[in-house]
């Protein structure tokens, strides 16, 4: 029986630099069946292609190669056991390095210890680099590990951190006191494998015979360990732990383990103090935890900043909730990849760093949505009142200065003939204030520039909501019968402007539109 060869295309909708990285994953997997597969036996090599970079795995498991460094670090005599499994992509400058499992040996007379990473990589091993060489250190080899049998020795340069780099960026290893002791510790850097393929590190303490790793604030909490956009102040002997985007991670105590990946759900430093400020009713601090603005279900008016959540949190937030937070646990809180964390079951607040849904509504913020919901609706021509409609959104198009509104109908009174009938897509609804679900009617309305806003609209156009992707974006289709259709919706945006995308017959046109509310304007 002869051996064939497999070539498998995948087309996924996904960026290159995650395609690179599936590839190697895929192809890996490809080589261990390959091997056995063959004639029924193992084989003594396979290969996986990377970037026109070939990865010689003997058993795909058991690959390794042995490290030497050329120069002592420390006056140790450093190896490195290295299992490569995969790249990692090394800042935003798209430079990969091989990546894996590695056991760092440190020897030198009357001192020997051994160090085991999960996820070494040494940026002097380089699989691929981009156009921007600027950010790639002088020594760094570019290795094909084809050519290389598993259990055979590579020498390399060690790379030192540059001078007061505290958080080095290219070393692979380093000794630094990072504890303020007076001892040196070793620092292992895993590269990649922090924000935005920014570094972590790992910190051992050498002060007894068996290194041991730090743990605890400042080196990790609440599963954000320490990164390259913490702050390392030799004078103040000091080391501040942070989070992504450079925000400053405080050193509390937290009473559960959160069950998500800060890496994909983002940080949960925030969660406690966001139930401990609507518990005390203390609305600055919880402004302070938000990001802005915290959509409500129209015609309710969204929270746009800080001082309108300050003006509005008795409203949003009444005794109850607040004696609910009272009793609450950080443990009530539960990931969601990355869409952040959600508060019980009912889903009533997201964070993703900060706080960035309520979808809880008091009684006295669903008093004042009926209300506003009657009086819009007898607002309106008689023709376009009841039948189950209710207000949905509106819009003023920046083009031509039309107002545009978009009702919604009550799912007792649709007519089922009009159901959208492809797939349901959104499995996430609890995150829209409408809570939609994919099947909705809607019907959008057009008024052009200061016409009667009291009166018939100069257009009317039946529609629905078309929801597709792990985002659950949702894009809203209007069409009548004289071959008009209208889109808008998440894939609608150029430059950060919302677009109203207008199609009639062979003319198309898109529009810049804006939210607004109807009742602000038929004042």
């Amino acid at each position: 029986m002869s051996c064939r060869k497999s070539i498998i295309v995948i087309n996924v909708g996904i960026n290159g630099k995650d395609m690179k990285q599936l590839v190697v994953l895929l192809l890996i997997a490809v080589a261990g069946i390959a091997s056995i597969s063959c004639n029924g036996k193992k084989k003594d090599q396979g290969q996986i292609v990377h970037n026109n970079v070939g990865l010689n795995l003997s058993h795909v498991d058991s690959y390794h190669v042995y490290l030497k460094y050329r120069q002592k670090i420390e006056g140790y005599q450093v190896t490195v056991d290295f299992s490569p499994r995969t790249s990692i992509t090394h800042g935003q400058c798209c430079t990969e390095l091989y990546m894996g499992k590695a056991i760092l040996n440190f020897s030198k007379e009357n001192s020997s210890f051994s160090v085991e990473c999960e996820e070494f990589s040494d940026s002097s091993l380089i699989c691929y680099v981009n156009s921007d060489k600027e950010y790639v250190p002088k020594n760094s080899q570019s290795i094909d590990l084809s050519e290389i049998a598993s259990g055979d020795t590579i020498e390399v340069d060690y790379i030192p951190p540059k001078d007061q780099e505290y958080l080095s960026w290219n070393s692979p290893f380093y000794f630094l006191d990072m504890n303020f002791d007076g001892k040196k510790d070793l620092v292992i850097n895993n590269m990649g494998c922090g924000y935005y393929g920014g570094n972590t590190y790992d910190v051992f303490s050498l002060s007894n015979s068996t290194p041991t790793k730090m743990v605890g604030y400042p080196f990790e909490q609440d599963g954000i360990k320490l990164n390259s956009d913490c702050e390392f102040n030799p004078v103040k002997k000091e080391l501040i732990l942070k989070v992504k985007d450079g925000v400053k991670m405080e050193n509390v105590e937290q009473d559960s383990q959160f069950d998500g990946d800060p890496h994909i759900s983002g940080s949960t430093i925030n969660i406690t103090p966001i139930m401990k400020s609507i518990a005390e009713g203390n609305a600055r601090k919880l402004a302070s935890l938000c990001s802005f603005p915290l959509e409500r279900k129209y015609p309710l008016h969204d929270i746009v900043n800080s001082s309108d959540l300050i003006r509005r949190f008795n409203q949003v937030f009444d005794n109850d909730f607040r004696d609910r937070m009272k009793k609450s646990k950080p443990s009530d809180w539960h990931s969601y990849g990355w869409r952040g964390y959600h508060y019980g079951e009912d889903y009533l607040l997201w964070v993703y760093d900060s706080l960035y849904v309520i979808d809880y509504y008091s009684p006295q913020e669903k008093n004042l949505y009926e209300q506003l919901v009657k009086k819009e609706m007898g607002s309106l021509h008689e023709s376009m009142r009841g039948q189950g409609w209710h207000p949905f959104a509106c819009f003023k198009d920046k083009t031509d200065g039309s107002i545009i509104r978009v009702d919604i109908k009550d799912r007792k009174t649709k007519k089922k003939e009009n159901f959208h009938i492809d797939p349901v897509a959104l499995t996430y609804p609890q995150l829209q204030p409408f809570k939609l679900r994919g099947d909705e009617e809607f019907r959008l309305a057009i008024y052009p520039k200061g016409s009667n806003l009291g009166g018939k609209p100069q257009m009317l156009l039946e529609g629905y909501v078309e929801v597709g992707g792990s985002a659950n974006y949702m894009d809203y289709i209007f069409k009548n019968n004289n071959g008009m259709e209208m889109r808008f919706g998440d894939n609608f945006f150029e430059d950060g402007k919302r677009l109203l995308n207008r199609k009639n017959g062979n003319e198309e046109s898109s529009h810049e539109i804006t939210p607004c509310y109807w009742l602000d304007l038929n004042k």
